[in-house]
C-alpha cells in the first residue's frame, strides 16, 4: 500500500530523535520480551511510557489480530477490514481494542503511454501503438475516452457491498465524500453523472464506440487494417474481442494479492473483458507491483493497470496537496514520476491550476473554485479512477495497552499513536502487516526513499518532524518548528535576508536575485535536541538542508551532479515562493515569502517551517555518494539509477563513509555552512 502525503516529501523536513528514551528495535521475527524490570513509578492499571519497542512482522491479517488477542503482540499496526474483523471468533474479539481508521482507499492507475513523435505526425491528441523493443503493440488505456468510461464500468456500490462487506463508501475523487471538505466536490460529480452504481451497459457502449473510431482512424492513416474486431457471440458482453494485427488487444493488469484488492483486481478485469479488452492478470505481492508499476520506465510497457491503494498518514483539513499529488505530474507521482530519461504522462493545464491552489491563490472562493477544476479534469482524464474509502480497524491488547493518543480519521497511522502509547509494563511489541514477511518497500533516505507507509510506521516513532497535524482538528501544529508569529502585509528585505547560490556554494542576499520585499513574514523558534549519536542539533543543520534544496533543485550546467530533476520538480515551485531567510541567532529563523493560505494561518506556518531530517554531515555522505557513487556503485535518491540509497544497508552506508573520511582528511565544510 502506498502512502499518501500532504506535504511534499524532502521539502518539510523532520529530524531523527530519540523519543522519549524509546530504543527501537527492528528484526524479522523477535521472541516476546520478558518483562524488564522498570515498573518502579507505573500507576497500577494504568502503566506509563514505553521504554523499548519492538517491531517485527505477521503474514497474515487475521494472524495479527490474534496475535494481539492472545498477548503476544500489543498492537497490529494495520488496519483490518470491517469484514474480516466481525469475522474473527469471540475469544479473539473480547481481548481486543479496535480502533477505527477511515483513511485508506483504493484507486485504479492506467499506464496512457503513447507514441509522441506519431501523434504529431498524424496531427492526432495520442497515437496509440507503442513499439516495445521490436514488436508494435496497441495501448488501448493511451486513449483518454477508455479510461474515462471506467468510471462508469465499475459498480463502486458493488465493491463495498460484495468485497468489502459494506465497510466502506464510494470515492470519485482523491477527496472522500465523508472529509470535512467533501461536500465541497458534491456539484462536479453531479456534473459529470458519477453515482455509486455506474452504468455498466453505458460504460460498454462507450467504450465499443471509442475503440471504433479508433480502429478507423488508425487503419485510415496506416493505409491498412490492422485494428479489428473479431465477433465471438458467447464471449462477452459487447460479443467479440479487439485484435491488433490479428492478436488479442492485451494488456498486464497488476492486482495485489495481500488484501481485498485481489477481489476488487480479479472483478474489474472480469468487467474490462465484457468490453472486448484482453486481461492479463498479474496476481502478484507489494514489492513486485510496486517495483514495476513506480520504478520502470511506462514506455516499457512492464504494466497497463494496477490495483492501487492509498492511505492518508493523518486527517489534513485541507486538500490542496492530495489533489494535485493524485492528478498533476509536477508533484511526481503520475506515470513516468518526473524521471527525466523515462516516458512521462504530461498535462500542464493541471500542472497550472493545482501549483495555482497551493502557491497563488489569495482567496477562499478562488481557493475551492480551483480544486474544482482540477478535480474535474483529474476525472476527465483519468489517469486514476478512485474505487472507493475503506472503513478500517486497528487492534490493540485491551490489557496492556491503556492510553494513547490516535488520530480521528487515521487511526493508528498517525506518529501520535505509538509515540504516546503507555504499556503496563514498560515495553511494546508491535507487528506490521507483510504477506512477504518484508517490513519495508522502499528506501529509507529522506529525500527520494520513505514512500510506503510501512516504512513511515517506524520512521515515524524515531523522527520528530517540525510540524504535524493535530489528531483531532486535522490543523498542522508545531511540534519542533514552533512559529512564534505568522505576519502579512508589505516587508522589506534587507542585506541580512540570504538565499543559497548553488552555483558559487554561497550564501548571497537575496537582493542580489532582484528581490525587495515580501508578503508574508513567518518567524520560528526551533526546539533542537539531540541526535541519535549524542551530538546536539544547531542551527547548521537547519542551514545545510536549506541550501541542500537549493543545490538539488537548481542545475548548474548540463553535467550537474548534485541536481535532480524528480526533486526539482516537486520542491523548485515551493523556492519559488520563498523570498528568503534570516538566520537570526542560535535557535530563530526567518522566512520571507509571498504565499499565504487563503483559509488557515496553521497551514501557512507549516508551509514555511523547514527542519533537518538527518544532521547535515551525514546528508552531505550522502548527497556526494548519489552525485558520483563509489568504486563503481551508483546511487540515486529514488532507484530510478542504480542503488535506491537506503540508510538501512550496511554495503551503502559503508560507501556513505567512504566519502566521510575522505572530508575528514581534506577538513572538507560544505559551501552551506562555509562563514
Amino acid at each position: 500500500m502506498e502512502r499518501r502525503t500532504t506535504t511534499i516529501i524532502g521539502l518539510v523536513l523532520v529530524v531523527v530523535v530519540v523519543i522519549g528514551g524509546v530504543a527501537l528495535y527492528l528484526s524479522m521475527a523477535p521472541p516476546a520480551p520478558a518483562p524488564p524490570e522498570l515498573n518502579v513509578g507505573y500507576e497500577a492499571g494504568r502503566g506509563g511510557p514505553a521504554e523499548k519497542i519492538y517491531v517485527t512482522v505477521r503474514t497474515t491479517q487475521e494472524g495479527g489480530v490474534a496475535d494481539v488477542a492472545n498477548g503476544q503482540l500489543d498492537a497490529f499496526l494495520w488496519p483490518v477490514s470491517g469484514g474480516t474483523l466481525v469475522g474473527l471468533p469471540t475469544d479473539v474479539l473480547e481481548n481486543i481494542k479496535p480502533i477505527r481508521a477511515s483513511t485508506g482507499y483504493w484507486s485504479l492507475i492506467f499506464n496512457p503511454v503513447y507514441n509522441r513523435t506519431a501523434a504529431a505526425e498524424y496531427n492526432v491528441s495520442v497515437w496509440p501503438i507503442i513499439t516495445v523493443e521490436t514488436e508494435e503493440v496497441f495501448n488501448p488505456w493511451a486513449i483518454r475516452e477508455m479510461r474515462y468510461w471506467m468510471n462508469w464500468l465499475i459498480d463502486r456500490q458493488f465493491i463495498i457491498n460484495r468485497i468489502l462487506y459494506g465497510f466502506g463508501e464510494p470515492m470519485y475523487s482523491p477527496v472522500m465524500l465523508s472529509e470535512p471538505s467533501g461536500p465541497q466536490f458534491y456539484d462536479v460529480y453531479d456534473e459529470v453523472g458519477l453515482t455509486p452504481q455506474g452504468d455498466k451497459a453505458l460504460a460498454i457502449q462507450k467504450m465499443n464506440e471509442t475503440m471504433t473510431a479508433w480502429a478507423n482512424l488508425v487503419n485510415e492513416k496506416l493505409g491498412e487494417t490492422v485494428v479489428t474486431f473479431e465477433a465471438d457471440s458467447g464471449a462477452n458482453v459487447v460479443g467479440g474481442w479487439w485484435k491488433f494485427k490479428g492478436d488479442y488487444i492485451t494488456f498486464d493488469f497488476y492486482i495485489r494479492i495481500e488484501d481485498e484488492r485481489h477481489e476488487e483486481g480479479l472483478h474489474v478485469a472480469d468487467l474490462i473483458e465484457d468490453a472486448g479488452i484482453k486481461v492479463n492478470r498479474v496476481e502478484t505481492d507489494r514489492r513486485t507491483c510496486v517495483l514495476t508499476v513506480y520504478l520502470t520506465d511506462p514506455a516499457d510497457w512492464e504494466w497497463g493497470m494496477y490495483t492501487e491503494g492509498w492511505v492518508s498518514m493523518t486527517s489534513y483539513k485541507y486538500v490542496e496537496w492530495s489533489v494535485a499529488q493524485m492528478y498533476a505530474p509536477w508533484v511526481g507521482w503520475m506515470p513516468g514520476l518526473q524521471v527525466g530519461e523515462w516516458w512521462n504522462y504530461e498535462n500542464s493545464t493541471l500542472d497550472q491550476v493545482t501549483m495555482d491552489s497551493i502557491f497563488y491563490v489569495t482567496d477562499e472562493e478562488g481557493y475551492w473554485d480551483d480544486l474544482k477544476t482540477a478535480v474535474k479534469m483529474g476525472i476527465q482524464e483519468s489517469i486514476r479512477v478512485f474505487v472507493a474509502a475503506q472503513y478500517e480497524y486497528f487492534t490493540v491488547n485491551k490489557d496492556t495497552v491503556k492510553e494513547f493518543a490516535y488520530d480521528i480519521g487515521g487511526g493508528m497511522w498517525s506518529r501520535w499513536a505509538i509515540s504516546t502509547m503507555n504499556s503496563t509494563d514498560g515495553v511494546l511489541t508491535i507487528a506490521e502487516y507483510s504477506s512477504a514477511a518484508a517490513l519495508f518497500m522502499s528506501a529509507w533516505n529522506p529525500i527520494g526513499g520513505l514512500d510506503d507507509v510501512y516504512s513511515h510506521l517506524v520512521w515515524d516513532i524515531v523522527v520528530d518532524p517540525g510540524t504535524y497535524t493535530h489528531p483531532l482538528t486535522g490543523e498542522p501544529i508545531p511540534v519542533r518548528a514552533n512559529w512564534t508569529s505568522i505576519e502579512k502585509g508589505t516587508f522589506s528585505v534587507g542585506e541580512t535576508v540570504v538565499r543559497y547560490n548553488s552555483t558559487s556554494d554561497t550564501w548571497r542576499p537575496a537582493t542580489d536575485y532582484g528581490v525587495t520585499g515580501a508578503k508574508v513574514k513567518v518567524t520560528f523558534k526551533f526546539n533542537f535536541g539531540k541526535w541519535h549519536h549524542g551530538i546536539m542539533m544547531d542551527m547548521n543543520d537547519i542551514r545545510y538542508w536549506i541550501g541542500f534544496m537549493y543545490e538539488w533543485s537548481t542545475q548548474d550546467g548540463p553535467e550537474d551532479p548534485f541536481y535532480d530533476e524528480a526533486y526539482a520538480a516537486s520542491t523548485g515551485p515551493w523556492l519559488d515562493t520563498i523570498a528568503g531567510f534570516e538566520f537570526v541567532d542560535d535557535d530563530t529563523l526567518v522566512v520571507y515569502g509571498n504565499y499565504s493560505h487563503p483559509i488557515s494561518d496553521s497551514v501557512t506556518g507549516e508551509y514555511y517551517s523547514v527542519w533537518a531530517s538527518l544532521p547535515w554531515e551525514v546528508g552531505e555522505a550522502m548527497a556526494w555518494t548519489v552525485a558520483y557513487g563509489v568504486g563503481g556503485n551508483e546511487y540515486s535518491w529514488d532507484g530510478s539509477v542504480g542503488e535506491w540509497l537506503d540508510l538501512l544497508s550496511t554495503a551503502h552506508c559503508d560507501d556513505m563513509v567512504t566519502w566521510f573520511d575522505n572530508f575528514t582528511a581534506e577538513h572538507y565544510i560544505p559551501g552551506t555552512l562555509t562563514g
